[in-house]
């Protein structure tokens, strides 16, 4: 593990931290045992597949998250097809629609009963909204997905994840939480708060701005490390000796990708295939050289500790999002 603390981010700073050195194959450990759910892994196109397809290649058992059952066998086959000697048992189907948090809840229980650990869980499915689009409850869409679909996900778990962490045969630091972030997190306008709902559905301009949609993709993301933050914190109170990232994959070659940068500038021509975007997540995950340094923090590639923007190391940010998630939910008979 690396530390960055000079790591600058900014609009125009969709770079890395340090160049690609290892390999999920060469230098991560061997998985065979551990269990774990990847939400939005059901294709090898995506940032999500390659993480499922390189954890069940290490060994473990992965449940593979996607919205249909047809989505998710699909992704499983092309994984099965591209790895033949892949055990068809250790690929799971997770199936949940994120926009649908009652479904969520509804499958994190049901796996409650299907496993007796979890060893990591990565929260990686995520929506990018050309315009505000508010649901039944108030929130919009980029948040409702990208944020509270996966602090749902997170808040039904921690009875295996507890077990997990605290079982005398599981090393410290070993369960992880992996909350999928982005440096996008940084180009959102300040000033910005999650104090109220009214502030959770800022337009940002609205269809007067053409950078509006990465704003609100950017204010999402910036949810996942204030989340990231609290759980942290709350975990660390109770003595829970789970470790929270927030990773950066990088500058991916991905449809949301090219709607920030454009497809013809250096950016894009400089971006990675989705294979690469899955190292970071994978680096928070398993690695063993993920310790006490990397609890709560923001990870840049290829698994570098990176400071935050301002807004995303306040600690009255983090407890206001925690605070009106709850209230939501709440509102939603899901608490």
């Amino acid at each position: 593990m690396s530390d960055s603390s000079n790591t600058s981010v900014g609009p125009d700073k969709f770079h890395y931290s340090r160049p690609l050195d290892w390999s999920p194959t060469n230098d991560l450990p061997n998985l065979k045992g551990k269990v774990g759910i990847v939400t939005g892994g059901n294709s090898l196109d995506s940032i999500g597949g390659n993480i499922v397809h390189q954890l069940a290649l290490l060994g473990a058992k992965v449940y593979v998250g996607g919205r249909s059952s047809e989505r998710v066998e699909h992704g499983i086959h092309s994984i099965l097809t591209t790895s033949p000697s892949l055990a068809p048992a250790n690929l799971v189907p997770f199936v949940a629609d994120l926009s649908n948090w009652t479904q969520v809840k509804q499958r994190a229980e049901q796996f409650l009963q299907e496993e007796t650990r979890l060893d990591f869980l990565i929260n990686n499915g995520g929506v990018w909204t050309d315009d505000l689009d508010i649901n039944e409850f108030g929130v919009n869409a980029d948040l409702a997905v990208n944020h509270i679909a996966h602090f749902v996900l997170t808040q039904t778990l921690p009875p295996l994840l507890s077990k997990t962490a605290l079982s005398s045969s599981t090393p410290k630091n070993a369960v992880r939480i992996v909350n999928v972030s982005s440096n996008a997190h940084s180009i959102i306008p300040q000033p910005t708060s999650f104090a109220t709902l009214a502030d959770w559905n800022n337009d940002f301009g609205g269809k007067q701005n053409q950078w509006s949609p990465a704003f609100r993709y950017g204010f999402s993301k910036a949810a996942n490390i204030l989340f990231t933050k609290e759980l942290q914190r709350r975990l660390d109170a109770e003595d829970v000796p789970i470790v929270v990232t927030a990773p950066h994959p990088g500058s991916i070659l991905t449809t949301g990708f090219a709607k920030v940068v454009g497809v013809d500038t250096e950016e894009w021509k400089n971006s990675l295939p989705a294979s690469q975007g899955a190292l970071t997540p994978l680096w928070c995950a398993v690695s063993e050289q993920v310790d006490d340094t990397c609890k709560g923090r923001y990870i840049m590639p290829f698994g570098v500790v990176a400071e935050n923007t301002e807004f995303c190391d306040d600690e009255t940010e983090a407890k206001n999002l925690w605070r009106v998630t709850e209230e939501v939910l709440g509102s939603a008979k899901l608490l």
